[in-house]
């Protein structure tokens, strides 16, 4: 479990938290526990290689998606 904090539990901004299956250095896992800590997050789980070779349109739309929500 992540630690809880003041300020993630406050936070009023939106958060887009993306994560890799098999990813050793940014675990899925943890990821899940922290989208699941912040009040206005959604996780994107990536298969693994995801983010540069076999999804990385998925993760580029859905930070589009997010940026945009957030300027509107």
């Amino acid at each position: 479990m992540i630690a809880p904090h003041t300020s993630a539990e406050t936070t009023p901004a939106d958060a887009l938290v993306i994560a890799q299956a098999g990813d050793p250095l940014h675990p899925a896992d943890v990821a899940a526990q922290l989208a699941a800590e912040l009040p206005n997050a959604e996780l994107l789980l990536l298969q693994p290689g995801g983010v540069f070779w076999t999804e990385t349109r998925a993760a580029q739309d859905a930070l589009a998606t997010h940026l945009a929500t957030e300027l509107t």
